[in-house]
């Protein structure tokens, strides 16, 4: 669809009204953007008066040190402790082993099946690699935590955003890998052997069995075929579950908020994967601009600073007058900079209003790294604060 016929679409008048709407954000951005922050600072606001779970792809530690989770982030869900002793926090980190091995168990016909498949020795040694399986298992956990019914609303940290494309795409992405037609022909030795394994195959018949048994050793080919054969058996479970969480994420109950910085790269990403969402008629519930530098400084005059009298400044500030010229050309220096920087953050934030078609969100930039409760507190006011 061209940027000319797509659907037109409205930001909320903040994003504070937006979350309130919904009961699912997915937080999407590039690297470096702060989006992993902006999550739990979203979520932090959130949890005042609504049961709230935070979820982030990302391995890194931010996320648990700044909820003061000492002993990390893992898998199963942990309560961050409030200060103030209001509202529900709860937080996790997608942890890819955990969520393949709970696929297997939900999807495989049988006990036994799941069984062979977790110690299948290549399901053992790639089940975190598998194409698209990050943007898949999130989308799973998704799924999961809205069946549970346990929360208000669940915040989604997703990986950068290229990848996060990938999250919009990875269920259908998942499901023509597992049903490739690719897939089906190397599982065709295995079935054809039966239970009885590759041995019972005639390797000589398909000359690229020949030579990846040469290569490889039947006993590999033998875990990869039963591995594919096995995993084409739970097909329609991974269909229909890509095809629910789809309709969830294109509900009005969920809601992408996009972060960027208004540098180039980030901005132009943003911008693209705005118009994905415009595409695919998801909902957009914000967009927030990270880092913005002061948009008064872009009508700065540092030639005031430079023609100010070194005397009368030096004397008010008990520098001296030859100090005092040293800063006030520093202070033009810096002003002259920081009026370049404004001027570029204005002219962004206003192509970044026209893509999203509404207000976007700007947090200055701050003079300090946020990495604790108190830091998300002051980002979360910047974040949802009233119009």
């Amino acid at each position: 669809m061209s940027a000319s016929t797509r659907l037109p679409i409205s930001l909320p008048m903040n994003l504070k009204e937006a979350i309130r709407s919904k009961s699912i954000i997915v937080v999407c951005g590039a690297g470096g953007v702060g989006k992993t922050t902006t999550a739990a600072a979203i979520a932090l606001e959130a949890a005042r008066d609504r049961r709230t779970i935070v979820v982030t792809i990302d391995p890194a530690k931010r996320l648990a040190s700044a909820l003061g989770l000492d002993a990390g982030l893992g898998h199963a869900e942990s309560e961050v402790d409030l200060p103030d002793g209001s509202g529900s926090l709860h937080a996790a980190m997608l942890d890819m082993k955990t969520a393949w091995d709970d696929l297997v168990d939900r999807y495989s016909p049988t006990r036994a099946q799941a069984q062979r498949i977790k110690e299948n020795r290549i399901y053992q040694g790639v089940s975190e690699q598998f194409v698209g399986s990050q943007g898949y298992m999130a989308m799973e956990r998704l799924a999961d935590l809205n069946e549970s019914g346990r929360w208000e609303l669940i915040v989604i940290d997703t990986p950068p955003t290229r990848s996060a494309l990938d999250f919009l795409e990875a269920p259908n992405r998942m499901t023509d890998f597992i049903g490739g037609s690719l897939l089906r022909w190397m599982a065709k030795p295995y079935a054809a052997a039966g239970r009885f394994g590759l041995r019972a195959f005639n390797f000589t018949a398909a000359p690229f069995l020949k030579i990846a048994d040469r290569v490889l050793g039947s006993q590999v080919l033998e875990d990869l075929s039963a591995l594919v054969l096995d995993f084409q058996q739970m097909y329609d479970g991974f269909k229909e579950r890509a095809e629910d969480v789809l309709r969830l994420l294109s509900s009005e109950e969920t809601g992408f908020v996009i972060v960027t910085t208004l540098e180039g790269p980030p901005l132009e990403e943003a911008g693209f994967f705005i118009d994905r969402l415009v595409d695919e008629r998801l909902p957009l519930a914000g967009a927030v601009a990270n880092k913005v530098v002061p948009i008064e400084l872009a009508d700065a005059n540092p030639a005031a600073a430079r023609d100010a009298d070194p005397h009368a400044i030096g004397a008010a500030a008990s520098l001296g007058a030859e100090r005092a010229q040293v800063a006030l050309l520093d202070a033009a220096d810096a002003l002259e900079t920081f009026g370049t920087l404004a001027r570029r953050d204005r002219r962004n934030l206003k192509e970044l209003e026209a893509r999203a078609r509404g207000p976007v969100t700007a947090v200055p930039l701050l003079t300090h790294d946020v990495h604790d409760l108190e830091g998300l507190r002051e980002l979360g006011r910047y974040l949802l604060r009233d119009r």
